[in-house]
């Protein structure tokens, strides 16, 4: 029995480390934001949830095809599935209350939070990317960059929520992705490095499955789309 004991020991510590997105965002959020940005993304990864339960429940429920006449922001049709997730992203980031300025790809103007439950934050998203090929099964996507409103900026109007959210790519606090696939991947970054989690099912949490991920300098792949 002691073998036993002594050998399960030896195997749990043996195991690599198992990191939470929640318990990776703590060690590495942006300098200064105190906890908020941390909440902000716990938010976005229950909406990235909510909208892989609706994805995969989708033809069950009669979820697949189109939303009436209904148009996005750029002209293109809505699906069921696009105002679903939109309507996950926007009530879990409004809960969160770290987020002054929405803007969504299916929304025609920019969302300006109450006041009372503004954050810091500003995000721009597109909540279901690659929609109009969902009913044949391939992989679709959300995606989403969050940027710091100034502290001395106030904003009042939906002019100027629009407005604000035109910034520099250069200036964004976080950027990040999730994919809907053979498996629920979430990437982010903070600016210091790519990292990808995996979504659990059995526990519902995503896990860091890939640290610090780089494109490899050199592929069989950029040498055929340089010759095209």
């Amino acid at each position: 029995m002691l073998r036993s004991l002594v050998g399960s020991e030896m195997c749990i510590r043996d195991r690599p480390k198992t990191i939470t997105l929640t318990q990776h965002l703590m060690e590495h959020q942006p300098q200064g934001s105190k906890g908020d940005f941390t909440l902000l993304m716990m938010a976005i990864q229950t909406a990235v949830k909510v909208v892989e339960k609706n994805i995969r429940r989708a033809g069950l429920h009669g979820n697949f095809g189109f939303v009436g006449d209904s148009t996005n922001s750029t002209g293109d049709e809505q699906k069921k599935l696009d105002v679903i997730a939109n309507e996950a992203f926007k009530i879990q980031l409004i809960s969160s209350e770290k987020i002054c300025i929405l803007g969504s790809e299916e929304e025609d103007k920019a969302i300006l939070v109450d006041k009372d439950r503004r954050g810091a934050y500003m995000i721009c998203f597109d909540p279901l990317d690659g929609s109009s090929n969902i009913d044949a099964n391939v992989s679709v996507g959300s995606i989403w960059g969050i940027w710091k409103l100034p502290p001395t900026k106030e904003i009042t109007t939906i002019e100027e929520a629009s407005n604000a959210l035109l910034c520099s790519g250069s200036t964004l606090v976080s950027a990040g992705y999730a994919m809907f696939g053979s498996a629920t991947n979430l990437v982010i970054t903070c600016g210091r490095s790519v990292d990808c989690f995996t979504l659990d099912s059995t526990i519902g949490e995503f896990l860091l499955t890939q640290a610090n991920v780089q494109i490899p300098p050199r592929r069989s792949i950029y040498l055929s789309l340089i010759h095209i």
